[in-house]
């Protein structure tokens, strides 16, 4: 977990370190689509959203799924900034993948070939170029760090876990009652957890095919084996009937 400032600083001295430069992209990514406030105010961070996506769609889901959902004025955006920082090769592929998909209903089967294979282009385009577009990516941050800075003011960057954790922390610090009761939840869960891993039913030969998620069925139970039941200590089941004339019975 970083401030803003001290992500500046990482991103400063990352140059040609392509997997840092990603893990740093892919941080301050996360943070800008973690309130959509800020690429509305903030022209810089729209762009670099845009081509984040660009980018991604290339290296992973396929550059005609960025474009299905691409607004025609973000991608006016990004092909302009593309023109402007002279990666005219890239500005061709990015105009190459513009159409659109509203006309076919967003039906990915009624899409044309020709679409489908200028996108494979695409994609193949930007997996040749990954380090040159993150780079691209860098400069868009670095060249607009006091626009950026002051729409996003003391946002933290990392990843949503750690936030969440720090978050937690922080409102039990405030608040000692609800840390208590949260510690108590957490015990009984593990308490909980550990029952089932060790419960009876789990090795009972009369078990059948569970009925729904984490819902044991068996012979005595046909509709599902009461939690009560799953979870009582295991001399309670053996030798005594549990329901309809069943009872526990181990596994060969």
């Amino acid at each position: 977990m970083k401030n803003i400032g001290d992500f500046y600083k990482g991103l400063s001295d990352t140059n040609n370190d392509h997997f840092e430069l990603e893990g740093m992209i892919i941080e301050f990514y996360c943070a800008v689509i973690d309130d959509d406030e800020y690429t509305k105010k903030s022209e810089a961070l729209l762009l670099f959203k845009e081509l984040y996506d660009w980018y991604c769609g290339g290296t992973d889901e396929g550059t005609w799924q960025y474009y299905e959902r691409a607004g025609k004025t973000e991608e006016e955006l990004a092909l302009a900034h593309l023109k402007k920082c002279g990666m005219d090769e890239a500005a061709k592929m990015y105009a190459l993948g513009m159409h659109d998909y509203s006309v076919y209903d967003w039906n990915a089967e009624k899409y044309p070939q020709e679409w489908m294979d200028e996108a494979e282009r695409i994609d193949s385009f930007i997996m040749d170029n990954e380090d040159n577009i993150l780079m691209m990516l860098r400069n868009i941050l670095l060249e607009n760090r006091e626009e950026i800075e002051k729409v996003m003011g003391g946002k933290a960057v990392g990843n949503a876990d750690d936030r969440n954790d720090r978050a937690m922390r922080e409102l039990c610090e405030n608040n000692p009652e609800l840390a208590e009761q949260i510690r108590r939840i957490q015990e009984e869960s593990m308490a909980q957890l550990f029952a089932m891993m060790n419960s009876d039913c789990e090795t009972c030969a009369n078990r059948t095919e569970n009925t729904g998620l984490n819902e044991f069925a068996c012979k005595a139970y046909p509709d599902g084996v009461p939690s009560e039941v799953f979870l009582s200590k295991t001399p309670d089941k053996r030798g005594t009937e549990c329901a309809n004339g069943f009872c526990y019975e181990c596994e060969e």
